[in-house]
């Protein structure tokens, strides 16, 4: 082998180190990875007609006038806060675990446990649902949440 057949060998193997080494560290490893950080909803349904989907009338833009966030932290632990026309309500403290790939349970401090099924994530953007059973009728209703990341 020549000396530039080694050397050109040695640089396209330099490059694809460099190329993988700087894609990993905007990857996230886990699910859990990407749920850490600061979530403000934009868009919310319910599945109101209770047909067991969501339609694209029942999708509504969060209003300027509703700030809603959650904060997921490494540690498992998190916030939920809500303001609505500059009146601030309590935060909620949680705690959150994955419970499988694509299922989180939040447990909340002073109330009770809801458990999200995480339907999309990126890094800029997550939507959950999940879905209550309505005593009355034993039918299924479906909440939908939309957040992107801030």
């Amino acid at each position: 082998m020549s000396k530039n057949t080694f050397a050109a060998i040695l640089i396209f193997l330099c490059l694809i180190q460099m190329t993988t080494s700087c894609t990993k560290k905007n990857e996230y490893a886990t699910i859990a990875d990407r749920m850490e950080g600061k979530w403000k909803l934009t868009k919310y349904a319910t599945d109101n007609n209770l047909n067991g989907r969501i339609d694209n009338y029942e999708i509504h833009n969060d209003t300027s006038i509703h700030d809603y966030q959650y904060v997921f932290n490494k540690d498992g632990s998190g916030l939920n806060t809500s303001v609505f026309d500059g009146v601030k309500s309590p935060d909620l403290k949680f705690y959150w675990s994955m419970i499988s790939y694509d299922s989180m349970r939040i447990a909340y401090v002073a109330n009770d446990t809801l458990v999200y099924h995480i339907s999309d994530i990126s890094s800029k953007q997550m939507t959950l649902t999940t879905t209550s059973t309505i005593e009355s009728s034993n039918t299924i209703e479906i909440t939908w949440l939309y957040f992107v990341k801030i």
